[in-house]
């Protein structure tokens, strides 16, 4: 990697192996390097997208994991108790 393309967030990080090109930077940009940070742009809100949906899936397992686990829990707790009675 030689050239990073980045949002305003990433301003201030002093990384000096890459060549670091922010959003709305005007100086030393060329038009190749203005097309590749509008691709950036374009690709940036499908990956957060894809990983909000990851995220929310992934928490729907967890539930789903918890819910069976605390039945599992319940029903031994009943077993162990009706064998002392």
């Amino acid at each position: 990697v030689k050239q990073v393309f980045v949002d305003r967030g990433y301003r201030g990080h002093k990384v000096g192996c890459f060549d670091v090109f922010i959003s709305g930077q005007r100086k030393g940009m060329n038009p190749t390097l203005k097309k590749k940070l509008a691709r950036r742009s374009a690709i940036e809100p499908h990956i957060g997208h894809n990983l909000r949906l990851l995220l929310s899936w992934i928490e729907w397992l967890l539930s789903c994991l918890n819910f069976f686990t605390s039945i599992s829990i319940i029903q031994s707790f009943k077993l162990f108790f009706h064998k002392k009675n």
